[in-house]
Protein backbone atom coordinates (compact mmCIF):
# COMPACT_ATOMS: atom_id res chain seq x y z
CA UNK A 1 0.00 0.00 0.00
CA UNK A 2 1.19 2.89 -0.85
CA UNK A 3 1.37 6.53 0.78
CA UNK A 4 -0.58 8.10 -2.15
CA UNK A 5 -3.38 5.63 -2.43
CA UNK A 6 -4.84 4.04 1.06
CA UNK A 7 -7.49 1.63 -0.16
CA UNK A 8 -10.59 1.84 2.53
CA UNK A 9 -11.76 -1.44 3.70
CA UNK A 10 -14.21 -3.32 2.69
CA UNK A 11 -14.28 -1.42 -1.27
CA UNK A 12 -12.68 -3.46 -4.10
CA UNK A 13 -13.49 -1.16 -7.28
CA UNK A 14 -11.13 0.39 -9.35
CA UNK A 15 -12.08 3.99 -8.30
CA UNK A 16 -12.28 3.07 -4.63
CA UNK A 17 -9.15 5.08 -3.18
CA UNK A 18 -8.10 7.86 -1.84
CA UNK A 19 -6.67 10.59 -4.68
CA UNK A 20 -4.44 13.25 -2.85
CA UNK A 21 -5.37 16.86 -4.53
CA UNK A 22 -2.24 17.82 -4.35
CA UNK A 23 -2.64 20.91 -2.15
CA UNK A 24 0.15 21.87 0.31
CA UNK A 25 1.61 18.45 -0.69
CA UNK A 26 3.66 19.45 -3.89
CA UNK A 27 3.46 23.02 -3.34
CA UNK A 28 6.39 24.80 -3.18
CA UNK A 29 7.75 25.52 0.78
CA UNK A 30 10.47 28.07 1.67
CA UNK A 31 12.71 26.49 4.00
CA UNK A 32 14.47 28.17 7.02
CA UNK A 33 17.79 26.42 8.72
CA UNK A 34 17.87 26.99 11.94
CA UNK A 35 20.42 25.78 14.92
CA UNK A 36 18.43 22.48 16.28
CA UNK A 37 15.25 23.02 13.66
CA UNK A 38 14.16 23.02 10.27
CA UNK A 39 11.54 25.09 9.47
CA UNK A 40 9.14 25.04 6.32
CA UNK A 41 6.35 27.93 5.42
CA UNK A 42 4.09 27.27 2.33
CA UNK A 43 3.76 29.85 -0.44
CA UNK A 44 0.10 29.45 -0.65
CA UNK A 45 -1.55 27.90 2.88
CA UNK A 46 -1.07 28.68 6.90
CA UNK A 47 0.80 25.83 7.57
CA UNK A 48 4.83 26.00 8.85
CA UNK A 49 5.88 22.58 9.06
CA UNK A 50 8.87 21.57 11.36
CA UNK A 51 11.98 19.05 11.17
CA UNK A 52 13.52 18.28 14.36
CA UNK A 53 17.03 17.43 13.72
CA UNK A 54 19.22 15.71 15.77
CA UNK A 55 21.60 19.13 15.58
CA UNK A 56 22.81 20.05 18.87
CA UNK A 57 23.35 23.61 19.80
CA UNK A 58 25.69 25.59 22.64
CA UNK A 59 26.20 29.53 22.63
CA UNK A 60 24.93 29.56 19.01
CA UNK A 61 27.02 27.76 17.76
CA UNK A 62 26.08 23.35 16.29
CA UNK A 63 28.25 21.13 18.10
CA UNK A 64 27.39 17.81 17.65
CA UNK A 65 24.55 15.38 16.60
CA UNK A 66 22.97 12.83 18.40
CA UNK A 67 20.65 9.99 17.36
CA UNK A 68 16.93 10.56 18.03
CA UNK A 69 17.16 13.90 19.83
CA UNK A 70 14.31 15.35 17.41
CA UNK A 71 12.10 12.85 18.28
CA UNK A 72 12.39 13.32 21.95
CA UNK A 73 11.92 16.88 21.49
CA UNK A 74 9.40 16.93 19.03
CA UNK A 75 7.14 14.39 21.28
CA UNK A 76 7.68 16.19 24.44
CA UNK A 77 6.79 19.25 22.94
CA UNK A 78 3.59 17.87 21.34
CA UNK A 79 2.65 16.93 25.19
CA UNK A 80 3.37 20.11 26.78
CA UNK A 81 1.03 21.84 24.14
CA UNK A 82 -1.49 19.30 24.70
CA UNK A 83 -1.29 20.39 28.94
CA UNK A 84 -1.88 24.03 28.06
CA UNK A 85 -4.23 24.73 26.01
CA UNK A 86 -6.14 25.26 28.85
CA UNK A 87 -3.87 28.23 29.55
CA UNK A 88 -3.34 29.80 25.77
CA UNK A 89 -3.96 28.40 22.52
CA UNK A 90 -0.96 27.48 20.37
CA UNK A 91 0.01 26.22 16.98
CA UNK A 92 0.25 22.60 17.63
CA UNK A 93 -1.56 20.53 14.49
CA UNK A 94 0.22 17.50 14.11
CA UNK A 95 3.47 15.23 14.25
CA UNK A 96 4.52 11.77 13.35
CA UNK A 97 8.21 11.25 14.21
CA UNK A 98 10.66 14.36 13.78
CA UNK A 99 7.99 16.57 12.00
CA UNK A 100 5.31 18.78 13.30
CA UNK A 101 2.67 20.93 11.64
CA UNK A 102 1.67 23.88 12.60
CA UNK A 103 -0.21 26.95 11.86
CA UNK A 104 1.47 29.46 10.40
CA UNK A 105 1.91 32.61 12.59
CA UNK A 106 3.29 36.13 12.62
CA UNK A 107 6.06 35.75 15.21
CA UNK A 108 6.51 38.20 17.82
CA UNK A 109 10.46 39.18 18.39
CA UNK A 110 10.81 38.64 21.45
CA UNK A 111 11.85 35.60 23.41
CA UNK A 112 10.09 35.49 26.92
CA UNK A 113 12.30 33.54 29.57
CA UNK A 114 11.12 32.41 32.96
CA UNK A 115 13.54 31.94 35.39
CA UNK A 116 12.64 30.65 39.06
CA UNK A 117 16.61 30.26 40.12
CA UNK A 118 20.01 32.24 39.53
CA UNK A 119 21.86 30.29 37.29
CA UNK A 120 22.89 29.87 33.46
CA UNK A 121 26.13 30.52 31.33
CA UNK A 122 25.45 32.19 28.15
CA UNK A 123 25.81 36.20 27.93
CA UNK A 124 22.16 36.67 28.70
CA UNK A 125 22.00 34.61 31.34
CA UNK A 126 20.60 36.05 34.67
CA UNK A 127 23.43 34.48 36.67
CA UNK A 128 26.27 35.77 34.11
CA UNK A 129 25.21 39.46 34.22
CA UNK A 130 24.26 39.27 38.21
CA UNK A 131 28.18 38.52 38.47
CA UNK A 132 29.12 41.76 36.68
CA UNK A 133 26.32 43.71 38.19
CA UNK A 134 24.63 44.31 35.19
CA UNK A 135 21.48 42.50 35.76
CA UNK A 136 19.30 45.81 35.43
CA UNK A 137 19.71 45.22 31.06
CA UNK A 138 16.81 43.84 32.58
CA UNK A 139 15.16 46.53 34.60
CA UNK A 140 15.61 44.52 37.74
CA UNK A 141 17.23 44.83 40.99
CA UNK A 142 18.14 41.75 42.86
CA UNK A 143 19.15 41.44 46.37
CA UNK A 144 23.28 41.31 47.00
CA UNK A 145 24.67 37.85 48.00
CA UNK A 146 23.17 35.47 45.71
CA UNK A 147 24.71 32.28 44.78
CA UNK A 148 24.60 30.56 41.99
CA UNK A 149 21.91 27.58 41.89
CA UNK A 150 19.67 29.80 44.23
CA UNK A 151 16.47 29.93 44.09
CA UNK A 152 14.86 33.44 43.48
CA UNK A 153 12.87 35.20 45.88
CA UNK A 154 9.90 35.81 42.87
CA UNK A 155 9.63 34.47 39.41
CA UNK A 156 11.03 37.19 37.15
CA UNK A 157 11.27 37.41 33.65
CA UNK A 158 13.86 38.37 31.38
CA UNK A 159 13.27 39.01 28.06
CA UNK A 160 15.44 39.20 25.01
CA UNK A 161 15.27 40.15 21.44
CA UNK A 162 14.81 37.03 18.90
CA UNK A 163 17.43 38.09 16.23
CA UNK A 164 17.48 37.10 12.76
CA UNK A 165 20.02 34.35 11.62
CA UNK A 166 23.51 34.92 13.13
CA UNK A 167 22.17 37.84 15.20
CA UNK A 168 22.74 37.70 18.99
CA UNK A 169 19.81 38.17 21.72
CA UNK A 170 19.70 41.08 23.01
CA UNK A 171 18.82 42.04 26.86
CA UNK A 172 15.36 43.81 26.88
CA UNK A 173 12.91 46.16 29.30
CA UNK A 174 9.53 46.19 29.68
CA UNK A 175 10.05 50.04 28.33
CA UNK A 176 12.00 48.87 25.62
CA UNK A 177 9.71 46.42 24.22
CA UNK A 178 6.88 48.82 24.00
CA UNK A 179 9.01 51.74 22.68
CA UNK A 180 10.95 50.12 20.09
CA UNK A 181 8.41 48.84 18.64
CA UNK A 182 8.14 45.07 19.82
CA UNK A 183 4.41 44.75 20.95
CA UNK A 184 2.05 47.25 22.66
CA UNK A 185 1.58 47.65 26.34
CA UNK A 186 -1.38 45.40 26.80
CA UNK A 187 -0.53 42.90 24.70
CA UNK A 188 2.69 42.69 26.83
CA UNK A 189 1.44 42.65 29.99
CA UNK A 190 -0.86 39.98 28.25
CA UNK A 191 1.92 37.79 27.29
CA UNK A 192 3.74 38.18 30.83
CA UNK A 193 0.50 37.23 32.28
CA UNK A 194 0.16 33.75 30.63
CA UNK A 195 4.08 32.76 30.24
CA UNK A 196 3.58 32.99 34.32
CA UNK A 197 0.97 31.13 34.32
CA UNK A 198 2.93 28.61 32.03
CA UNK A 199 5.92 28.26 34.37
CA UNK A 200 3.54 27.97 37.23
CA UNK A 201 1.50 25.09 35.38
CA UNK A 202 4.96 23.39 34.45
CA UNK A 203 6.52 23.75 37.70
CA UNK A 204 3.46 22.15 39.52
CA UNK A 205 3.88 19.02 37.10
CA UNK A 206 7.33 18.71 36.69
CA UNK A 207 7.51 19.19 40.79
CA UNK A 208 5.00 15.63 40.96
CA UNK A 209 7.26 14.09 38.53
CA UNK A 210 10.00 14.59 41.07
CA UNK A 211 11.80 17.65 38.94
CA UNK A 212 12.46 21.39 39.33
CA UNK A 213 11.66 23.40 36.10
CA UNK A 214 14.70 25.98 36.20
CA UNK A 215 13.69 28.06 33.85
CA UNK A 216 12.70 28.54 30.11
CA UNK A 217 11.86 30.34 27.45
CA UNK A 218 8.62 30.84 25.66
CA UNK A 219 7.74 32.39 21.75
CA UNK A 220 4.16 33.77 20.65
CA UNK A 221 3.04 34.69 17.58
CA UNK A 222 -0.61 35.97 15.97
CA UNK A 223 -2.53 33.52 14.59
CA UNK A 224 -4.95 34.43 11.38
CA UNK A 225 -7.83 35.72 13.56
CA UNK A 226 -5.07 38.12 15.49
CA UNK A 227 -5.24 36.45 18.52
CA UNK A 228 -1.88 35.94 20.69
CA UNK A 229 -0.74 32.52 20.83
CA UNK A 230 1.88 30.10 22.09
CA UNK A 231 4.31 29.32 19.12
CA UNK A 232 8.00 27.16 19.06
CA UNK A 233 8.47 25.13 21.64
CA UNK A 234 7.37 24.96 25.41
CA UNK A 235 9.32 22.98 28.40
CA UNK A 236 11.61 20.32 26.73
CA UNK A 237 15.32 19.78 26.94
CA UNK A 238 16.33 22.90 24.62
CA UNK A 239 14.42 25.40 25.74
CA UNK A 240 14.22 24.36 29.58
CA UNK A 241 16.56 23.75 32.66
CA UNK A 242 15.36 20.76 34.23
CA UNK A 243 17.19 19.90 37.31
CA UNK A 244 16.67 16.58 39.77
CA UNK A 245 14.32 17.78 43.07
CA UNK A 246 15.50 15.06 45.08
CA UNK A 247 19.11 15.79 45.13
CA UNK A 248 18.87 19.85 44.65
CA UNK A 249 19.08 20.21 48.49
CA UNK A 250 22.18 18.62 49.07
CA UNK A 251 24.11 19.44 45.87
CA UNK A 252 23.28 23.70 46.57
CA UNK A 253 24.55 23.40 49.83
CA UNK A 254 27.67 21.34 48.91
CA UNK A 255 28.44 23.47 45.77
CA UNK A 256 27.81 21.17 43.34
CA UNK A 257 26.43 21.27 40.00
CA UNK A 258 22.64 19.93 40.00
CA UNK A 259 21.64 16.75 37.89
CA UNK A 260 20.83 17.94 34.83
CA UNK A 261 17.94 17.07 32.22
CA UNK A 262 19.08 19.24 29.46
CA UNK A 263 21.14 20.47 27.36
CA UNK A 264 23.82 21.70 29.89
CA UNK A 265 25.78 18.39 29.69
CA UNK A 266 27.27 19.88 26.50
CA UNK A 267 27.46 23.43 27.71
CA UNK A 268 29.51 21.85 30.63
CA UNK A 269 31.78 19.93 28.74
CA UNK A 270 32.36 22.90 26.42
CA UNK A 271 33.08 25.52 29.35
CA UNK A 272 35.36 22.81 30.89
CA UNK A 273 37.43 22.00 27.28
CA UNK A 274 37.44 25.70 25.81
CA UNK A 275 36.65 28.39 28.80
CA UNK A 276 36.76 30.91 26.27
CA UNK A 277 34.57 29.63 24.08
CA UNK A 278 31.78 31.65 24.58
CA UNK A 279 33.31 35.04 24.45
CA UNK A 280 35.12 33.99 20.98
CA UNK A 281 33.41 34.95 18.00
CA UNK A 282 31.11 32.41 16.14
CA UNK A 283 33.54 32.42 12.84
CA UNK A 284 36.46 31.84 14.88
CA UNK A 285 35.47 29.17 17.66
CA UNK A 286 37.38 26.07 17.42
CA UNK A 287 35.11 22.79 16.18
CA UNK A 288 35.07 20.40 19.34
CA UNK A 289 34.99 16.63 19.00
CA UNK A 290 31.95 15.79 21.60
CA UNK A 291 33.15 12.76 23.41
CA UNK A 292 30.65 9.58 23.23
CA UNK A 293 30.04 9.38 27.02
CA UNK A 294 29.18 13.03 26.71
CA UNK A 295 26.58 12.47 23.70
CA UNK A 296 25.11 9.22 25.93
CA UNK A 297 24.65 11.56 29.20
CA UNK A 298 22.65 14.03 27.07
CA UNK A 299 20.34 11.62 25.03
CA UNK A 300 19.57 9.80 28.12
CA UNK A 301 18.97 13.03 29.78
CA UNK A 302 16.33 13.83 27.68
CA UNK A 303 14.99 10.37 27.08
CA UNK A 304 14.72 10.18 31.03
CA UNK A 305 12.47 13.46 31.63
CA UNK A 306 10.36 12.51 28.09
CA UNK A 307 9.71 8.99 30.75
CA UNK A 308 9.65 11.16 33.38
CA UNK A 309 7.12 13.35 32.78
CA UNK A 310 4.87 12.10 30.37
CA UNK A 311 5.21 8.27 32.14
CA UNK A 312 5.39 7.17 28.23
CA UNK A 313 8.77 5.75 26.50
CA UNK A 314 9.58 6.37 22.55
CA UNK A 315 11.38 3.25 22.63
CA UNK A 316 9.12 1.92 19.72
CA UNK A 317 9.46 5.29 17.72
CA UNK A 318 12.98 4.50 18.22
CA UNK A 319 12.88 1.88 16.22
CA UNK A 320 11.08 2.73 13.64
CA UNK A 321 13.55 1.74 10.29
CA UNK A 322 11.30 3.77 8.06
CA UNK A 323 11.99 7.38 8.54
CA UNK A 324 9.42 9.30 6.90
CA UNK A 325 10.13 11.89 4.18
CA UNK A 326 8.52 15.61 4.24
CA UNK A 327 6.30 14.14 1.40
CA UNK A 328 5.39 11.23 3.13
CA UNK A 329 4.49 13.55 6.25
CA UNK A 330 1.92 15.80 4.60
CA UNK A 331 0.57 12.36 2.97
CA UNK A 332 -0.23 11.33 5.94
CA UNK A 333 -1.71 14.40 7.58
CA UNK A 334 -4.04 15.13 4.58
CA UNK A 335 -5.49 11.06 4.61
CA UNK A 336 -6.24 11.25 9.17
CA UNK A 337 -6.27 14.85 10.35
CA UNK A 338 -6.29 17.30 7.63
CA UNK A 339 -10.33 19.16 7.60
CA UNK A 340 -11.35 17.65 4.50
CA UNK A 341 -14.46 17.91 1.92
CA UNK A 342 -15.59 14.37 0.30
CA UNK A 343 -17.11 14.46 -2.49
CA UNK A 344 -19.53 11.73 -3.84
CA UNK A 345 -21.07 11.83 -7.21
CA UNK A 346 -23.05 8.75 -8.87
CA UNK A 347 -21.36 8.47 -12.16
CA UNK A 348 -18.22 9.65 -14.56
CA UNK A 349 -21.30 11.08 -16.02
CA UNK A 350 -20.95 13.64 -13.15
CA UNK A 351 -17.39 14.30 -13.64
CA UNK A 352 -17.82 18.25 -15.35
CA UNK A 353 -19.91 19.43 -12.53
CA UNK A 354 -17.19 17.44 -9.81
CA UNK A 355 -13.95 19.07 -12.07
CA UNK A 356 -15.96 22.78 -10.91
CA UNK A 357 -16.60 21.47 -7.21
CA UNK A 358 -13.26 20.66 -7.02
CA UNK A 359 -11.41 23.54 -8.96
CA UNK A 360 -13.33 26.29 -6.49
CA UNK A 361 -12.47 24.11 -3.19
CA UNK A 362 -8.84 24.30 -4.45
CA UNK A 363 -9.05 27.96 -5.03
CA UNK A 364 -10.01 28.47 -1.02
CA UNK A 365 -7.07 25.85 0.13
CA UNK A 366 -9.08 22.94 1.12
CA UNK A 367 -8.39 19.78 0.87
CA UNK A 368 -10.76 17.39 -0.71
CA UNK A 369 -11.19 13.69 -1.77
CA UNK A 370 -13.82 12.43 -4.68
CA UNK A 371 -15.18 9.41 -5.26
CA UNK A 372 -17.54 8.13 -8.11
CA UNK A 373 -20.34 5.35 -6.57
CA UNK A 374 -23.86 5.31 -7.40
CA UNK A 375 -26.17 4.99 -4.62
CA UNK A 376 -28.54 2.73 -6.88
CA UNK A 377 -26.17 0.38 -7.84
CA UNK A 378 -23.28 0.62 -5.99
CA UNK A 379 -25.31 0.18 -2.28
CA UNK A 380 -22.95 -1.76 -0.20
CA UNK A 381 -19.08 0.36 -1.68
CA UNK A 382 -21.24 3.49 -0.89
CA UNK A 383 -22.36 2.02 3.02
CA UNK A 384 -18.38 0.94 3.73
CA UNK A 385 -17.28 4.53 2.40
CA UNK A 386 -19.86 6.14 4.22
CA UNK A 387 -18.36 3.52 7.41
CA UNK A 388 -14.80 4.52 6.35
CA UNK A 389 -15.35 8.18 6.86
CA UNK A 390 -17.61 7.77 10.32
CA UNK A 391 -14.36 6.13 12.06
CA UNK A 392 -13.02 10.05 12.11
CA UNK A 393 -16.04 11.19 13.88
CA UNK A 394 -14.46 13.25 16.77
CA UNK A 395 -11.11 13.47 15.35
CA UNK A 396 -11.15 15.14 12.46
CA UNK A 397 -13.33 18.03 10.32
CA UNK A 398 -15.18 16.78 7.61
CA UNK A 399 -17.86 17.51 4.82
CA UNK A 400 -19.50 15.26 2.34
CA UNK A 401 -20.45 17.18 -0.69
CA UNK A 402 -22.75 14.76 -3.33
CA UNK A 403 -23.01 15.38 -6.80
CA UNK A 404 -25.80 13.60 -9.06
CA UNK A 405 -28.13 13.99 -11.60
CA UNK A 406 -31.71 12.53 -11.53
CA UNK A 407 -32.64 10.91 -8.55
CA UNK A 408 -30.58 11.82 -5.82
CA UNK A 409 -30.27 8.54 -3.90
CA UNK A 410 -26.77 9.97 -2.72
CA UNK A 411 -27.80 12.84 -0.66
CA UNK A 412 -30.07 10.65 1.76
CA UNK A 413 -27.98 8.01 2.20
CA UNK A 414 -25.71 10.01 3.29
CA UNK A 415 -27.59 12.49 5.45
CA UNK A 416 -28.92 9.40 7.12
CA UNK A 417 -26.08 7.42 7.92
CA UNK A 418 -23.17 10.14 8.96
CA UNK A 419 -23.10 12.67 11.66
CA UNK A 420 -20.88 14.73 9.54
CA UNK A 421 -22.82 17.90 6.85
CA UNK A 422 -24.10 17.03 3.94
CA UNK A 423 -24.28 19.20 1.02
CA UNK A 424 -26.10 18.35 -2.32
CA UNK A 425 -24.56 20.27 -5.51
CA UNK A 426 -26.78 18.74 -8.05
CA UNK A 427 -25.79 18.03 -11.66
CA UNK A 428 -28.41 19.56 -14.32
CA UNK A 429 -27.71 19.49 -17.72
CA UNK A 430 -30.62 22.85 -17.94
CA UNK A 431 -32.82 24.29 -16.42
CA UNK A 432 -35.86 22.27 -17.35
CA UNK A 433 -33.72 19.40 -16.19
CA UNK A 434 -33.28 21.50 -12.99
CA UNK A 435 -36.94 21.90 -12.19
CA UNK A 436 -37.86 18.32 -12.93
CA UNK A 437 -35.13 16.95 -10.66
CA UNK A 438 -34.31 19.17 -8.08
CA UNK A 439 -36.89 18.29 -5.63
CA UNK A 440 -35.04 14.93 -4.95
CA UNK A 441 -32.43 17.02 -3.30
CA UNK A 442 -34.49 19.09 -1.33
CA UNK A 443 -37.34 16.92 -0.17
CA UNK A 444 -35.82 14.59 2.49
CA UNK A 445 -37.50 12.24 4.64
CA UNK A 446 -37.65 13.34 8.29
CA UNK A 447 -33.86 12.70 10.50
CA UNK A 448 -31.95 13.17 7.04
CA UNK A 449 -30.25 16.34 7.07
CA UNK A 450 -28.65 18.03 3.94
CA UNK A 451 -28.18 21.23 3.09
CA UNK A 452 -28.66 22.30 -1.19
CA UNK A 453 -26.25 25.08 -2.99
CA UNK A 454 -26.46 24.81 -6.51
CA UNK A 455 -23.58 27.15 -7.41
CA UNK A 456 -19.46 25.60 -7.20
CA UNK A 457 -17.98 28.91 -5.43
CA UNK A 458 -21.10 29.05 -2.99
CA UNK A 459 -20.39 25.16 -2.05
CA UNK A 460 -16.26 26.12 -1.45
CA UNK A 461 -17.48 29.02 0.77
CA UNK A 462 -19.99 26.87 2.20
CA UNK A 463 -17.48 24.08 3.15
CA UNK A 464 -14.99 26.55 4.45
CA UNK A 465 -16.91 28.53 6.70
CA UNK A 466 -17.73 24.85 8.28
CA UNK A 467 -14.75 23.74 8.75
CA UNK A 468 -13.44 26.56 9.73
CA UNK A 469 -11.14 27.38 7.85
Amino acid sequence: MSFNQIAYKGCCSSNASFTLPKLYINDRWNKYIGKGRDVYFANKYNYALINHSDRVSCHDSQITNIKNKGIILNYLNVWWMNQTKHIIDNHYLYHNQTFLLAKKCKRINVEVVVRAYITGSTSTSLWTLYQQDNEGVYGLELPKGLKKNQKLPTLLITPTSKGDSGEPDKPLTDDQIVDEGYIGREEWEYIKLKALELFEYGSMVSESRGLILVDTKYEFGYDDNNNIILIDEIHTGDSSRFWGLESYDNKFYSGAEPICFDKDHIRRYISEVDPNFKTTPIKDRKKHQIPENIKNNLFESYDTLYNQLTKESLNDIYNIEHRLDMKQFLELFHDNIAPLAVILAGSKGDEDKVKKVEYQLYSHKISYNTHYHSAHKETETVMNLIKHYNNFYGKRKIVFITVVGLSNALGGVLAANTKFPVINCPNFKDNIDMLININSSLQMPSNVPSAVVLREDNVAQFVRNILGL
